[in-house]
């Protein structure tokens, strides 16, 4: 049985600040970008995005995989209001095409896990050379790493209450 995909994502803080304020439910990439490849359609119903903040340098939270989809602009259209518009990641234009990801239980973590203690994980689970791997791109990851960084979380919250 082959073990479910997961992703890291690279977010910036408004977004992630409007997400949580106004429920949002539609993560999308700019448009005519190809994220981790084409390897995004990977996750499936239920995978686990992990929020990476690329401009405060820190994994904030997560959310659940619903479907991930390449839509068009007409497509996009009936998403739109499911979504947030940042300009890092715009919404598509006419005879433009983008990536999304809807998505259900977006939630922030108790305690943000910085760079340094994220790349310290993914060198435990993968090694070394995996840590090296820039964070302001998608990435793909599996279950292994995603049960890593919730145990850390857990008893990073367990020693904050101590």
């Amino acid at each position: 049985m082959q073990s479910q995909t997961h992703a890291i994502l690279p977010i910036v803080r408004r977004w992630f600040e409007e997400a949580l304020r106004r429920e949002i439910t539609v993560f999308n990439f700019p448009p005519k970008r190809k994220p981790a490849q084409d390897q995004i359609r990977k996750l499936k119903k239920g995978s686990i995005c992990l929020l990476f903040l690329y401009d405060d340098r820190q994994l904030v939270g997560e959310f659940k995989v619903t479907y991930v989809k390449k839509v068009n602009f007409e497509e996009f259209q009936v998403l739109k209001e499911k979504a947030f518009e940042v300009g890092e990641a715009r919404f598509p234009k006419q005879n433009e095409w983008c990536w999304v990801i809807e998505f259900f239980d977006l939630r922030a973590f108790e305690r943000p896990l910085s760079e340094d203690e994220l790349r310290r994980v993914i060198a435990e689970v993968y090694g070394k050379s995996a840590s090296m791997r820039p964070l302001h791109f998608t990435q793909i990851i599996d279950e292994k790493l995603v049960s890593t960084i919730k145990t850390v979380m857990l008893i990073l919250q367990f020693l904050k209450k101590g």
